[in-house]
């Protein structure tokens, strides 16, 4: 009798949890990435370039601004060139609230196990409960990847040595995922790795943050001050993918996660500086995030087009002036946003490597 009963709660929870995985499976599209592999991606975002002295476009705060620049080569000696500068669309974030859903491989979950991700965010409730007595909002929660796209190396198109800041990402490659990180859930663990978010992730931080919000609305550009905002969407920390006040929002969500994911990459040490007179000869750690050094454009469910409006924008921008309309209904597509990620490079290239 016992055996019988046993056996019986063993494939009822087998079949439960077939269920579950199945339900989040259903919820994860695929964003036919190969399928517009060339043809989704906003070209025109490459613009502002600097060449040889001449600029097309206007520059990012703290880019490279000299037409002279020199290197150090292998033996330490100085290789006087000249400045080159653009934004290559070479990342993929993807946001979703299934975890470790890749719409870009296909709307494959590359994982079925949420066990600690459970245990991590199981008390969200209780540590979010001041907030979300302020809010009177439902909490939101999101997942990313973040993946390696460096599209333009593999068209061979503008393929400068001294430009590539990422020289062994030859392909498609996955880079981080947050459900392998417990404080990506958890706002008060978060707070303890990374201290500073104490000074700003208040509501004296967050009026500091209307000024952002208005000079990246002003300007067209995201400033490399107030370091801390998420411009039109408050403040960045703290670091987790926890959201309210936005619950029936994606677009919203996503424009404020996608930063803090970035945010997050920077403080890991897996994004470097890319831009400016340091970054142009070395690897340059920058704990926080340089937000003139980035541009989105929505790439699913509804590509940001150049028909109507511009096709990227700058971190921090209203999101009404971008995501109107770009949500589809059911099969996930309400609830997943993947972002094309263009990062502004300044590199010297040696005049001896010009000339020959």
């Amino acid at each position: 009798m016992f055996k019988k009963f046993r056996q019986c709660l063993i494939f009822l929870s087998l079949f439960l949890s077939s269920n579950v995985h199945a339900s989040m499976s259903d919820q994860c599209p695929s964003s036919d990435y190969f399928g517009g592999l060339v043809s989704d991606v906003c070209w025109s975002c490459i613009i502002p370039i600097s060449l040889f002295g001449g600029l097309l476009g206007d520059a990012p705060d703290g880019a490279y601004d000299s037409f002279l620049c020199s290197c150090k080569d292998d033996l330490g000696i100085p290789m006087p060139g000249f400045n080159a500068g653009f934004f290559q669309p070479d990342q993929i974030l993807e946001l979703s609230n299934v975890p470790y859903c890749s719409p870009t491989l296909g709307g494959v979950q590359l994982s079925s196990d949420y066990v600690h991700i459970a245990n991590s965010s199981h008390n969200k409730d209780t540590i979010n409960s001041f907030a979300a007595r302020v809010e009177s909002e439902p909490l939101v929660q999101m997942h990313y990847n973040y993946l390696a796209n460096p599209i333009m190396k593999m068209m061979n198109v503008l393929m400068i040595p001294e430009c590539d800041k990422s020289p062994g990402v030859v392909d498609l490659d996955i880079m981080f995922m947050s459900p392998l990180t417990i404080e990506w859930y958890d706002d008060m663990l978060s707070m303890l790795l990374q201290p500073d978010a104490i000074a700003f992730a208040n509501p004296i931080g967050a009026a500091a943050c209307m000024v952002d919000c208005g000079e990246t609305m002003v300007r067209g550009k995201a400033s490399e001050r107030n370091w801390h905002c998420a411009g039109c969407e408050g403040s960045l920390y703290p670091l987790t993918g926890n959201a309210t006040g936005s619950s029936d929002n994606p677009i919203r969500t996503a424009a404020l996660l996608s930063q803090r994911a970035i945010a997050k990459s920077h403080r890991l040490g897996l994004s470097p500086l890319t831009m400016g007179k340091d970054a142009m000869c070395e690897y340059v750690y920058t704990p926080t995030i340089p937000k003139p050094q980035y541009k989105m454009q929505i790439a699913f469910p509804f590509k940001q087009s150049a028909s109507n409006q511009k096709c990227c924008h700058p971190l921090g921008e209203n999101w009404m002036k971008y995501g109107l309309g770009r949500i589809a209904p059911g099969g996930g597509k309400d609830s997943t946003i993947v972002y094309n990620v263009f990062r502004y490079t300044d590199c010297c290239i040696p005049w001896l490597t010009s000339m020959f």
